[in-house]
């Protein structure tokens, strides 16, 4: 005797997907939450001696380490050579405190070697990055092969000013170190900001390292006729950042008296600082126009550039994270739509 199938009413069907979709969104609010959560950051464990890791989407331009790491050393000194500039024809800088999101600065040598073969961009940002928080970061600068001879500039001719090597958009789950009141340097405790009360436990951040892939040029180079003066620039576009963010900048060399790695950063404290602050609407209360910064940058004008490009020159329009969270979307969105075809819910009536 054949048996008839059996056949499901419509009632019946609709029933059994809405207990599948159920269990889907049981599932998902059990997951997302975990998903969702803050990438666990770590603390920075020395002033030097360490290995820190850049959040490019290419990586580290020198992957001496393949881990898209760099050495810090710091064995001593280090602190005079390289600085943090509203104008190239300043090369010793100084320090700005702004309030606005978006602006540029430069990037200057005035050390005696005269060159820095490669720019580490540091940004620190107080308290917890928000969610939504985002940064895009453009540098424009000379390039070069770093010469395989102790202390020797590049020729000129050897050199390519490049507009755009990065040009990158960062978001809260690419600030791999926090919490962090001090910054890598030769002496213990170095403040990541000029003035910083370093015993008060609010000022305490989350760091972002990102390779600029220019190096910068002083006059000791002896080079002439170059674009900046040789300094590198660097432009940023801050979104729903609501405390205080200060950029500092380091630099690898690949023949040094110090060997390879990075030895060099802008000085925060004491005479001779120089560096870069934003505040937002939440640090207001301890905004202070700083004596030394002659203007805002971001008041200047500044040349138009293409706003799409990466590290080649076309920037992506999102970040390793975001990519994620993205594909995360699209592969909830797929089992819904796989689970109504299978029960026959989609397409037209």
């Amino acid at each position: 005797m054949n048996k008839r199938p059996v056949k499901f009413s419509k009632n019946r069907r609709s029933f059994a997907a809405f207990i599948c979709v159920m269990t889907l969104v049981l599932v998902l609010v059990c997951v997302l939450p975990v998903l969702a959560a803050d990438t666990v950051k770590e603390q920075i464990s020395a002033k030097n001696h360490i290995n820190v890791q850049v959040s490019n989407t290419d990586g580290a331009r020198f992957d001496l380490f393949h881990n898209n790491t760099y050495y810090i050393k710091f064995d001593g000194g280090g602190l005079s050579s390289l600085h943090i500039t509203n104008n190239p024809n300043e090369p010793f800088g100084q320090v700005t405190n702004t309030t606005s999101s978006s602006g540029f600065f430069y990037v200057s040598d005035t050390g005696g070697r005269g060159f820095d073969d490669d720019l580490i961009l540091m940004l620190a940002v107080q308290g917890k990055v928000p969610a939504d928080f985002k940064v895009n970061i453009r540098s424009d600068g000379y390039r070069w092969v770093p010469v395989p001879v102790l202390n020797q500039p590049p020729d000129l001719s050897n050199m390519t000013y490049t507009e755009g090597a990065l040009n990158e958009t960062f978001t809260g789950s690419d600030f791999i170190y926090a919490p962090q009141a001090w910054k890598p340097a030769g002496p213990e405790n170095y403040p990541l900001i000029e003035g910083e009360d370093m015993k008060d436990p609010a000022n305490t951040y989350s760091l972002l390292f990102v390779d600029l892939n220019v190096g910068a040029l002083g006059s000791n180079s002896n080079l002439a006729g170059m674009r900046d003066n040789g300094a590198a620039k660097v432009e940023y576009s801050l979104e729903n950042m609501t405390t205080k963010a200060a950029f500092n900048i380091y630099s690898y060399n690949d023949q040094s008296n110090q060997g390879q790695g990075i030895s060099w950063s802008n000085r925060v404290s004491d005479t001779g600082s120089s560096g870069y602050d934003v505040y937002g609407s939440q640090s207001l209360s301890d905004f202070t126009p700083s004596n030394t910064t002659t203007l805002d940058p971001a008041s200047r004008s500044t040349p138009a550039h293409p706003r799409n490009g990466n590290n080649s020159g076309a920037a992506p329009t999102s970040s390793p994270a975001s990519q994620h969270n993205l594909g995360l979307v699209d592969t909830i969105t797929g089992w819904f739509s796989a689970l109504f075809h299978s029960l026959g819910l989609s397409g037209s009536p």
